[in-house]
This record gives structure tokens, sequence and C-alpha cells, in this order.
């Protein structure tokens, strides 16, 4: 089932980086992601309605969910559909993915968890992959002041990532369902979002224009309403440290893409970064053996 949620992720959210492209330039970034989480929202209160999921939960509980929203569907995606207008899309992959390394790293300092060997090779390999194939683009990158803010900005997000993998774990430890948590991050983050533009006076516009409007459905259906469920359900079965390493897949997809779409034309070291890729999310996902001795602990 792992295996499953794992690569329906990496399909899912794969395609979001062509449809991001079409909500940046008309509306303000600010107001395509209330549109996007918002209707995402809706949507999943709608079904918890019929299924008759779970509404009401303590004031830490709320804390957490609150926490989640801000982090993931607000921050997170304010850094980086900003970062969008000085990055190009394939230095924007690499840097979402080193919240590969990030939650390590938060493992260390914060949380006092000791590195698992195995998942910092893979976590390495995989963005060396990521590096040999967005390779053009890293070798004339230069630390203007637009590339340098671009940078700054995409890393906050990716760092904002990092931490709401935490959270969304911590929210299933606290048996708070992933449909609940995943509504109610929504919701604050919309809310976050509204502010945000009430202190800005950022006018609420809109782009009727068919690329636009289909991404935005992509976006908050696929990319929102069963990405975000089928993630949270990757986090809580197998943690955050093996299920971020599904965004070390993401560019790859994202190249699949741009190769029907915008004529992408494949170099060797496209193929040689995906192999690499792939060897380091082998590592990753890979269960490792138990002695007999060992207690068998269920997924």
């Amino acid at each position: 089932m792992s295996t499953i949620l794992y690569f329906s992720i990496i399909l899912l959210w794969g395609f979001t980086w062509f449809a991001i492209k079409n909500q940046v330039g008309v509306v303000p970034v600010e107001i395509s992601l209330i549109y996007r989480f918002g209707s995402a929202a809706l949507i999943i209160f709608i079904i918890m309605l019929i299924k008759g999921t779970q509404f009401r939960f303590t004031v830490k509980q709320h804390g957490l969910m609150a926490l989640l929203g801000c982090l993931l569907f607000s921050i997170n995606f304010y850094f980086f559909y900003n970062a969008a207008h000085y990055l190009t899309s394939g230095l924007m992959a690499i840097i979402l993915s080193t919240s590969v390394i990030m939650i390590m790293l938060n493992n260390v300092l914060f949380l006092k968890r000791p590195v698992k060997l195995p998942m910092l090779f893979g976590g390495v390999t995989g963005l060396l992959g990521l590096s040999f194939i967005f390779w053009p683009e890293l070798e004339t990158f230069d630390f203007t002041d637009k590339t340098f803010l671009g940078l700054v900005l995409a890393l906050v997000g990716a760092y904002c990532f990092s931490w709401a993998n935490q959270i969304s774990a911590i929210c299933s430890r606290q048996d708070i369902p992933l449909m609940s948590s995943t509504f109610y991050g929504m919701l604050y983050g919309v809310i976050l979002l509204n502010l945000m533009c009430l202190v800005t006076k950022t006018p609420y516009a809109f782009d009727s224009s068919l690329p636009y409007v289909l991404s935005l459905l992509y976006l908050a259906i696929p990319g929102s309403v069963i990405g975000f469920l089928t993630y949270f359900g990757l986090v809580k079965r197998v943690g955050p440290e093996k299920a971020v390493y599904a965004t070390l897949f993401f560019p790859i997809v994202a190249l699949i893409v741009s190769t029907f779409f915008e004529s992408f034309t494949w170099q060797i070291t496209d193929t040689i970064g995906i192999g690499l890729v792939i060897l380091g999310n082998a590592l990753v996902i890979a269960k490792p053996e138990k002695s007999k001795e060992q207690n068998q602990t269920p997924a």
C-alpha cells in the first residue's frame, strides 16, 4: 500500500509544475492560492459531511492544524510562487528537493533523532541526480540581486515544507483524521492568505482564460484534494523522512510532461541523473533486513 501511495503522489504532483506555470502572471500569487486551496477545502468539507468525519477537536489539536496550514498551504506556496518570477522550474525543483536534507537536519538539531545512513546516502544521491539533469541551469546561475532573492524565497518555502511534514506526522499521532487535518489546514491557510491580502490591499483578480481555469481545476482537485490526502496518508504510514523523498521524483515527471508539451530534448546527463534519482529513492524505500531476534513492527 505504501508503494502505491508513493508513486501515486509522484504522478499527481509531478504534473503540478506544468499547471503552476499558468497560475503565475495576471492574478496575484496569494489570490491564486486562495482560489486553489479555498475550492479544495470546500470539496473536502462536502466529503466530510457525507462521510460523517470528525469536525470537533481540542484547542491544542486546532493549534497543530493551524500551524500545518500556515506552513504548508500558505507560506510555503507563497514563497515558491514568488520565487518562480526569478528562477527556472528546474532550479525550483532542486530547491524543493532539498527538503529531504532539511528534515534530517530538523531531526538532529531539534528533535534529537539520529540520521540513518542509507537515507542520508539516498538523499544525497537523489540530489546529485537532479543536479545532473538541471546542470545547464545550475551552470548559468549567478548571484545577482533577483536570482539571489529567488533562491532565498525558494529555500524558505522548502524549509516550511520540511516542517509541515513533521507537523503532519504529529497530527497523525494526535489521532486527527487525515481528512480533518487536511481540511482545517487548508482553511487556516486560506484565512492567513486573506489576512495578507487585507494588509497589502491586494485586489481579488481572476483570469478567465482557459489555461488558467484548467490549471486551477487540476491544482485544486488532483493536486490538492487527492494529492494532499494521499501524501498525508503516506506520511502516516512511512513517516515524514521517507515520504518527502517523493519530491526527488517530481522533476522527472515534469521533464516527461515537458517532452510532450514543450519539446524538451533529452541529453545523456538527463539519463544519468534519472538513474541516480531512482537509485536514491530505492535506497530510501527499501525495507532494512531485520534479525530474527528483532520484533516485527506492523506497517
